[in-house]
C-alpha cells in the first residue's frame, strides 16, 4: 500500500476534513499492509512518527468540541502507534524491557459506534497490555532521568579517558602554576620595597614606586587563576549513562519517545497548570540543555528532540567558581565533579517531563456535554457509570423545577452501572418517562449507546455491551423502537427523537450476530427513513412558500435537519451498508438527501447549532465512506439518480448513461441530456462526496458559493441560503 500524502493535510481548510478522512479509512485498511512491506526499514518509524505529528494536529484543529470525532482520532492515532511500536521494538528489542505508560483504563470513554472500530481497540488494548507483562518489574519510566537503556559503553569509556587525561593535564598545570606563584612569592619576599622622593608643598618626602618590583612580583603571583576542570560526566552511575545514551540516541528510539510521550501529554492528559512545581521552589530558573555542554560538546551525534537532559544547576564551566587562583587551588577545588543534576525536560512546553506523567485523563475530552438549562446539572449522568440510583434519589433534592421527580430520576439512573445501561434504555423506550424530543436526552442516550466502557480481558466485546448480542433482548428492543418511533412519525418535531431511535437501531445492528434481530434493524432503518423523508419534503416545500427573511432562515435550518437526519439511516457498519443502499429507491432517498444538504448548509458553518454541526461531520464522513458503492450502483443498471433530479427538476428527461470523469475527479459522475426543443446537449454532473448537482457547471437550486461567499452578498442579504426559484 503507498503512504499517503502529508502535504495534504496542511492544505485548503475546507479540504482537511476530506484528507482526513482519507488518512484514518488509510490506517483502517492499509496501515497493517504497509508495516509488514517496510518493517525492515529503520525510516520506517521516522514515516510513521511524522504521520502521526502530522495528522495529530491537524485533527486536533479539526474536530474541536466533538467528542465523536476526536475519539476516532484518538483510536487512528493509537493505531498509528501500535505500528510505530513494532517498527521500534523491532529494531531495538530493549525497548520491551519499558512500559510504555499508557495506563489500562484509559480508552473506556471513547465513543466508538461501530463494531470494527471496537475490534481495533481491543487489539490496541492486547498491545498495550503485551507490552505491560513484557516490562521489567521495577523499571523507571523512559520518559524520566535516569530510564535510558543502558547501553554505549564504549562511547561512556572514551568520554571518561580523554577527561582522565585532561585532568592529568590540569593537574600538571596546577603543579606548574603553583611553583610558579611560590617563585614569585619568595623573590617578592627576599626583595625590599622601593620608595622614590617627591616634593609636596615644598617638602621632600619619600613615598612607595608605583613600579616596585616586590610588590609587582607578588601582584603577579595573586593574579596567577587556573581554569577548573569539570568532570563530564555525572557522578551516579545511572545518571551517568542516561547522559552518555543522549549523546548518540538512535533515531528510532528517539522518534519513539518523543512520539510516545507527545501522545501522552498533548492528547490524553490534563495540563497541571502554568503554576505546577519547579525545580529549585522559588523563581523560575534557568535550564542548561546536555546537547550544549561545553564538556561533552564534541561527543554529540544525535540531534535534540522533544524530550531533552536538561538541569538547573549551572556547570562550574560557566560558573563564578569556573577560575580559581593559584594561592587556594588544590586538587579538591581545581578537579571537581560533575555540577549539573540532570531531569528530562520537555522542550516544546518548556516544563519538567515530571510534571506531566500520571496525569492521563481523557473523559472530558469524549464526553457529550449537555448545555445551559434544567439538565446541566446532571452532567455527572453522562460522563459516567459509577453513580448510583441511590445516590440520584439522595440528591433529588438538586431536582430543577423544570423538570419532575421522575424525569430526574429517570435521567441520572440510566447510567447507573455499566451492565444495566441497556436494559434501563429499553424500559426507558417503552415508559418514555423522559423527553425525547429535547438535545439532553438525545446526548444521554447517545453516551450510553456508543462509550465502549471497561476493557474486558481475552473478548473484543465489552461487558457495557453484552445485551445486545442476546437474540431474545435485541428482539424485545426493537419492538420498543419501533413503538416509540410511532408515535413521532406524524410530527417533524420529533426530528431530535428520530436520531436517537437510529443511533440505538444502529448500534444494536452492528453488535448483534442474530439475523433475525439485523433483519428488523434494517426494516426499521427503513421505516425511519421514509417518516424523515416525508418530513424534508414537507419542509422544503414549505420553504419554496416562504416569503419572509426571518421564516426563511429557520425553515432553511430545519429542512437541513431533517435531510441530514434522513441522510443518517444509511450510517451503519460498512457491510451492513449494501443491504440498505440496494434499491433504486435507496439510490434516490441517498442522492436526494445528499443534494439537500449540500444546498440547504450555509457558506460558512461557525454559526449553526452544535447538533447540527456534528450531523453535518458525520454526513460529510458518511458520504467518503458510501462513494465506492454508490458509484457501482448508479453506473449500473439503475435509475435512482435520474428520478431523484426528476423531482428537483421538472423538465428532467434521462439522457446517456452516467459515467466518470477521469482521475483525480473520479468522484463527479456526469450525463448528457438533450434541452427542451432538442437543439443542444446539457451537461449534468453529480459530485459523489459532496451532493453537488450542477446543470452545464450552475447549481440548479441554489446560488452559486461563489457568490454567497463574496462580501457585498452578506452586505445586502445576510446569511440566508436562497434557493433559486
Amino acid at each position: 500500500s503507498s503512504f499517503p500524502d502529508l502535504s495534504l493535510l496542511l492544505g485548503d481548510e475546507g479540504q482537511v476534513r476530506l484528507y482526513l478522512t482519507d488518512l484514518e479509512l488509510w490506517v483502517h485498511h492499509s496501515l497493517n499492509d504497509w508495516l509488514r512491506a517496510n518493517l525492515e526499514r529503520k525510516d520506517a518509524c521516522t514515516a510513521l512518527a511524522k504521520v502521526i505529528d502530522t495528522y495529530a494536529t491537524a485533527a486536533s484543529s479539526a474536530y474541536i468540541d466533538m467528542p465523536e470525532d476526536v475519539s476516532l482520532m484518538l483510536l487512528t492515532t493509537m493505531d498509528l502507534w501500535v505500528a510505530l511500536d513494532k517498527c521500534a521494538l523491532h529494531h531495538y528489542p530493549l525497548l520491551h524491557d519499558y512500559d510504555p505508560g499508557f495506563p489500562p483504563s484509559l480508552f473506556e470513554p471513547l465513543l466508538l459506534p461501530r463494531k470494527a472500530q471496537m475490534e481495533r481497540l481491543f487489539r490496541v488494548e492486547q498491545h498495550l497490555a503485551t507490552r505491560r507483562k513484557a516490562a521489567l518489574s521495577g523499571f523507571p519510566s523512559i520518559f524520566r532521568s535516569d530510564d535510558a537503556p543502558k547501553s554505549f559503553a564504549e562511547l561512556r569509556r572514551k568520554i571518561e579517558a580523554e577527561a582522565t587525561t585532561e585532568r592529568s593535564r590540569k593537574l600538571s598545570e596546577l603543579a606548574k602554576k603553583r611553583h610558579q606563584y611560590y617563585e614569585l612569592i619568595t623573590q617578592s619576599d627576599g626583595m625590599n620595597c622601593q620608595y622614590v622622593s617627591r616634593w609636596r608643598r615644598r617638602q621632600q618626602v619619600s613615598e612607595h614606586s608605583g613600579s616596585c618590583q616586590k610588590c609587582q612580583l607578588k601582584s603577579k603571583a595573586r593574579g596567577l587563576t587556573i581554569d577548573v576542570h569539570e568532570w563530564p560526566l555525572p557522578e551516579r552511575d545511572l545518571d551517568a549513562k542516561a547522559a552518555v545514551f543522549e549523546l548518540d540516541v538512535p533515531t528510532v528510539v528517539s522518534k519513539w519517545r518523543d512520539t510516545t510521550y507527545s501522545i501522552l501529554v498533548d492528547m490524553l492528559s490534563v495540563d497541571p497548570g502554568a503554576q505546577g512545581p519547579r525545580r529549585g521552589k522559588g523563581k523560575q530558573q534557568g535550564v542548561y540543555a546536555l546537547h550544549s555542554y561545553v564538556g561533552l560538546h564534541k561527543f554529540v551525534k544525535s540531534q535534540a528532540g522533544r524530550l531533552q537532559l536538561t538541569s538547573t544547576t549551572k556547570p562550574f564551566v560557566i560558573s563564578h567558581y569556573r577560575h580559581q587562583n593559584i594561592s587556594q587551588s588544590n586538587e579538591a577545588n581545581i578537579c571537581v565533579n560533575n555540577g549539573l543534576d540532570y531531569s528530562l525536560y520537555d522542550s516544546r512546553k518548556l516544563r519538567w517531563t515530571e510534571e506531566f506523567l500520571g496525569c492521563c485523563d481523557v473523559r472530558e475530552k469524549y464526553t457529550l456535554k449537555l448545555p445551559p438549562g434544567p439538565y446541566r446539572g446532571l452532567q455527572y449522568a453522562v460522563n459516567n457509570t459509577i453513580h448510583t440510583s441511590n445516590e440520584v434519589i439522595a440528591s433529588q433534592a438538586k431536582c430543577p423545577e423544570a423538570l419532575t421527580m421522575h424525569e430526574y430520576y429517570a435521567f441520572g439512573t440510566l447510567r447507573s452501572g455499566h451492565r444495566l445501561q441497556w436494559r434501563n434504555i429499553a424500559r426507558e423506550l417503552t415508559t418514555r418517562i423522559l423527553n425525547f424530543n429535547c438535545y439532553e436526552t438525545h446526548a444521554l442516550f447517545t453516551q450510553a449507546a456508543w462509550q465502549v466502557g471497561p476493557f474486558s480481558k481475552g473478548i473484543m466485546r465489552r461487558e457495557s455491551h453484552a445485551d445486545l448480542e442476546e437474540e431474545e433482548f435485541g428482539i424485545s428492543l426493537l419492538s420498543a423502537l419501533n413503538d416509540a418511533v410511532g408515535t413521532i412519525e406524524g410530527n417533524w418535531q420529533g426530528a431530535t427523537a428520530a436520531r436517537t431511535f437510529v443511533a440505538l437501531a444502529a448500534r444494536l445492528l452492528s453488535l448483534s450476530t442474530c439475523n433475525t434481530v439485523q433483519e428488523g434493524c434494517y426494516r426499521f432503518l427503513r421505516r425511519t427513513r421514509v417518516i424523515s423523508l416525508r418530513w424534508t419534503r414537507e419542509l422544503g416545500q414549505k420553504l419554496q412558500g416562504g416569503q419572509k427573511e426571518e421564516e426563511l432562515k429557520i425553515l432553511n435550518a430545519r429542512t437541513l435537519e431533517m435531510a441530514l437526519t434522513c441522510h443518517g439511516t444509511f450510517d451503519v457498519d460498512p457491510h451492513h451498508v449494501p443491504y440498505l443502499l440496494e434499491s433504486d429507491e435507496d439510490i434516490a432517498v441517498v442522492t436526494e438527501c445528499s443534494i439537500i444538504v449540500h444546498d440547504r448548509y450555509p457558506v460558512v458553518i461557525d454559526d449553526l447549532p452544535a447538533p447540527i454541526k456534528t450531523l453535518l461531520r458525520r454526513h460529510w464522513r458518511l458520504l467518503y465512506v458510501l462513494e465506492p458503492l454508490l458509484r457501482k450502483r448508479i453506473l449500473g443498471v439503475c435509475n435512482g439518480l435520474d428520478k431523484t433530479i426528476g423531482r428537483l427538476w421538472a423538465g428532467y428527461v434521462p439522457g446517456s448513461p452516467w459515467t466518470t470523469l477521469e482521475m483525480p475527479s473520479e468522484r463527479w459522475l456526469v450525463t448528457e441530456i438533450s434541452n427542451e426543443g432538442g437543439t443542444s446537449s446539457i451537461l449534468v454532473h453529480y459530485n459523489l462526496l459532496e451532493g453537488s448537482l450542477l446543470v452545464n457547471g450552475s447549481p440548479l437550486t441554489r446560488l452559486p458559493r461563489s457568490y454567497e461567499s463574496h462580501p457585498t452578498f452578506h452586505r445586502l442579504f445576510g446569511e440566508v441560503t436562497y434557493p433559486k426559484r
